[in-house]
């Protein structure tokens, strides 16, 4: 082509041979060549090449109770997918409520089913939806094949074959990413509360290594599931899975009720990502991520808040994963980049650094990036501060804030106590923990206070601490044989043995024990039992305890009508009182989930009932012991044949110091 305009430019001249040569520099006929042989559309790079960006919901629970719940899901799955257009949607479990019985008892429901497949299969743009179970999606299904197991047909996913673990690949704008789901639901879905910890079998462990074994070297790998890594039986495997991901996606902790944490986040090892999603059930948050050169940004929004703003590059420094990024390119990156979105027009999108002047950024195309230009060699060591502001059409605006550091050894890691400790502890280590030690109390406590007692009463301050108020109280049960039994003997029992014996799951029968559930012979490895044995001795059972001593107490000791025992009075009715009416909503739990042979053959529940009632029973009707109160006279100096030196028998005298230390 420059070829034939030098020769067009010849015959031109040599048409007019009067007129004066034109000499055409060097320098031109270069400019000429670049724009003729590379056109200016294809002179630069596409900015949307390596990025993609998606979404993330979690715990969505579909229930026919909550309307509006469910009218807010449609409109995030149309409107939402409308203006952001993401590549794909991850939906991280808790599908559906399968909650019944003033959500006292579960089940799965088909109306809560085909709710949410008709929702999500109507959404717009058909854009790629990736879903799998979490535990509510798992209550009272047998197995994977069960009818009960509505996932398999009204799910997005469960219809295609994926029930488990699966991986999607695909590639967007030149990157090829792994998006792997981690499915620990149980094998044996129990009702609820029981499948609250996930679980990773032998067979699901293998499942998951072989879809992780042949990953591309070169892909970029997206990690999600329901189950926190805390909240599993077997957390290292866990994390020794994603360590050669970006990112571990999750829900199932909401925001921990009455804490509110909406920013469970964890950097595991310092470099092994871990982000826990807030609920859509009660919050409605889902989450916007993007991946821009290899490079993660995530932010977690409200329902209806706009704009929604994501600062790509650079990303926050509190995120940077050292070993898993790209060193920063100083070449490559001449642009801040920002992904913006809005559900009507923005106006502007200004970018500032610590604090230099804003600089208006640039649409790229129709699309939701925004560019800005800047010299990032000013910035090159030490933390800095990135601020981008939006508005829009509706005259909303919003800013958002990060810290960045082009050098990684700058930047400081993500860290709150509160959310790092609950995404790094392993809560089954801590179930089983708070079980044995309110076991071994339980168990051992009247023994304990027998021996101290017998052996080592001599001793001034043991004496003295025997003789305080709730110690003399649990001392007097330990002197009544039939509590003394009664009260040891029931938490080791309940240690070991069933808790109720019913239809455990569907119409399959089994038992529940503190370790765990069987169901048609085959062991359930549910964790939630140390939890609830620990919450029952240490309400309901010192409750009771408590006031078989207090009216053994009382009985000895008769008090009168002072401030200190009416005060005394109140404490204990109202300790009893409040333990017995949890004891009567978890007792309702368990007789509406197991059926009339649960109610019968139910030690925890029914049973406990009666025992605590006898024990209290027999409290009113017995005699209260007196061979401690003997024990205490002997360190007041009672003769070895039983007489005082007033000459008073020993059990009279032992009745006159028990009066002394009454107020005590």
């Amino acid at each position: 082509m420059l070829l034939s305009v030098s020769v067009k430019l010849n015959d031109h001249q040599n048409k007019d041979p009067g007129r004066r040569r034109m000499r055409i520099p060097w320098s031109l006929k270069c400019l000429i060549f670049v724009f003729l042989v590379f056109p200016a559309e294809s002179t630069g790079v596409d900015p949307y090449t390596g990025l993609t960006w998606f979404l993330q919901i979690s715990d969505v629970h579909i229930s026919y109770k909550d309307e509006e719940r469910t009218e807010q899901f449609r409109i995030f799955t149309q409107k939402y997918l409308e203006v952001v257009d993401p590549d794909l949607v991850l939906c991280s479990g808790d599908l559906t409520d399968a909650k019944i019985h003033s959500s006292l008892a579960s089940d799965q429901l088909v109306e809560e089913w085909t709710t949410y497949h008709q929702i999500v299969g109507n959404r717009s743009r058909r854009i790629p939806w990736l879903d799998i179970r979490g535990n509510h999606d798992n209550l009272n299904v047998l197995n994977r094949q069960s009818e009960n197991n509505l996932f398999r047909n009204f799910s997005e996913m469960g219809p295609r074959g994926f029930q488990e673990s699966y991986k999607h690949t695909t590639r967007i704008r030149g990157q090829t990413y792994n998006f792997i789901a981690l499915d620990a639901t149980l094998d044996v879905g129990l009702r609820f509360p029981f499948n609250f910890v996930g679980d990773f079998p032998d067979h699901q462990q293998a499942r998951i290594r072989n879809l992780t074994g042949n990953l591309d070297s070169g892909s970029l790998n997206i990690y999600f599931g329901h189950y926190p890594s805390s909240v599993v039986r077997q957390p290292e495997f866990l994390l020794d899975t994603v360590d050669n991901g970006l990112v571990y996606l999750n829900g199932h902790l909401h925001d921990l009720a009455l804490l509110r944490m909406h920013d469970m986040y964890a950097m595991h090892g310092g470099n092994n990502l871990e982000l826990e999603l807030c609920d859509w059930k009660e919050n409605r948050v889902y989450r916007l991520l993007a991946v821009d050169q290899g490079f993660l940004s995530f932010t977690d929004e409200k329902f209806e808040t706009w704009p929604v703003i994501l600062p790509t590059v650079p990303k926050n420094s509190e995120f940077l994963l050292a070993g898993k990024e790209p060193d920063f390119d100083f070449r490559m990156f001449s642009s801040i980049r920002v992904l913006a979105f809005s559900d009507v027009n923005i106006t502007s999108v200004d970018v500032q650094v610590d604090d230099g002047e804003p600089i208006r950024a640039v649409q790229e195309g129709e699309g939701p990036l925004y560019t800005a230009p800047w010299d990032p060699q000013q910035f090159k060591t030490g933390l800095h501060r990135l601020t981008v502001r939006v508005a829009d059409s509706k005259n909303r605006s919003r800013i958002a804030e990060q810290m960045f550091a082009l050098d990684k050894t700058a930047a400081v890691p993500f860290h709150r106590v509160l959310p790092s400790l609950v995404l790094s502890m392993s809560i089954p280590t801590l179930f089983q923990a708070v079980f044995y030690t309110s076991a071994l109390f339980s168990i051992f406590i009247l023994p304990l206070l027998k021996a101290l007692a017998h052996f080592c009463a001599q001793r001034s301050w043991i004496s003295a601490f025997l003789r305080c108020c709730l110690v003399r109280r649990f001392l007097l049960v330990a002197s009544c044989p039939p509590l003394f039994w009664l009260f040891s003997g029931y938490p080791l029992f309940l240690a070991v043995g069933p808790w109720v014996v019913g239809s455990i799951v569907e119409s399959e029968y089994g038992a529940v024990f503190t370790w765990g559930s069987v169901v048609s012979t085959e062991y359930v490895p549910s964790q939630v039992g140390y939890l609830y044995y620990f919450v029952h001795f240490v309400t309901l059972h010192p409750a009771v305890l408590l006031l078989c001593g207090h009216i053994l107490d009382c009985k000895s000791t008769p008090r009168g009508s002072s401030l200190y025992v009416k005060i005394s009075h109140c404490a204990v009715v109202t300790y009893v009182l409040c333990s017995t009416l949890l004891a009567g909503l978890l007792a309702l739990i368990f007789w509406l989930q197991f059926g009339p042979l649960g109610f019968f053959f139910g030690p925890l529940r029914t049973w406990s009932f009666l025992f605590y009632s006898a024990c209290v029973v027999y409290s009113v009707r017995t005699r209260p012991s007196t061979q401690y109160t003997g024990i205490l006279l002997d360190d007041q100096g009672k003769k070895s044949d039983g007489e005082t030196d007033d000459g008073v028998p020993g059990e009279q005298s032992a009745q006159v110091v028990l009066n002394n230390y009454r107020d005590v």
